[in-house]
């Protein structure tokens, strides 16, 4: 219910030319089109698609991992999960002293988002682990709570920023890190890979 009612704002409120936008001033319309709208729009597809391709690359590795007995499945889980967090943190405190180089800025944001794509073979699918009957429920919950979290980083960049404009992006950035590490060593303390007695189905013998 949800999905369709966004669904249909969507279908209300966007448009695709700035300048057909009825809600939109004509200082905001300028201002939108006379940037490289074309040039940031490829740029920012980028991290996808190459997120996409990490996360079949991904898919393969754990699975041979799984079928070679190389790994157990919890080592599987926290393996892709720490590379999936540890790698976007490193690549985006290194952005800062990349300043000076605009191609080495793109690589490095591609990375950094391309590489969280390793959570899809670690934290992203151990609630089918440990929770196969209820894992829509577990991955609504956590989809929710990060379109939760990205709000909440949204408006604490933007108080960073109005605040110290010259070394905000390095303190938003070591943040970012600290969070995903935080996060991480949680996770590789709580994690488990075995279903859990809560979600296992009883059986009821009838009289």
């Amino acid at each position: 219910a949800c999905g369709c009612a966004l669904c249909l704002l969507w279908f209300i409120l966007f448009y695709d030319d700035p300048k057909d936008h009825p809600c939109i001033s004509i200082n905001e319309k300028e201002y939108i089109t006379s940037s490289l709208v074309q040039q940031n729009g490829f740029l920012s597809s980028l991290p996808y698609l190459f997120g996409w391709i990490c996360g079949i690359l991904v898919g393969q590795l754990s699975d041979f991992f799984l079928t070679r007995n190389i790994l157990s499945v919890i080592a599987v889980r926290k393996l892709f999960t720490a590379a999936g967090f540890l790698l976007p943190a490193i690549f985006a405190v290194c952005l800062p002293y990349l300043s000076s180089s605009f191609y080495g800025i793109v690589i490095f944001l591609i990375l950094a988002g391309a590489t969280g794509s390793f959570c899809l073979g670690g934290i992203l699918i151990n609630g089918l682990d440990i929770a196969p009957r209820y894992f829509g429920f577990i991955k609504a919950c956590s989809t929710l709570s990060g379109m939760l979290g990205g709000l909440i980083a949204s408006t604490l960049t933007g108080l960073i920023l109005r605040q110290d404009p010259e070394s905000a992006w390095f303190k938003t950035f070591v943040l970012m890190a600290a969070i995903n590490v935080t996060g991480l060593i949680f996770y590789l303390i709580v994690a488990k890979a075995e279903i859990q007695d809560w979600a296992k189905e009883r059986q009821h013998t009838r009289l």
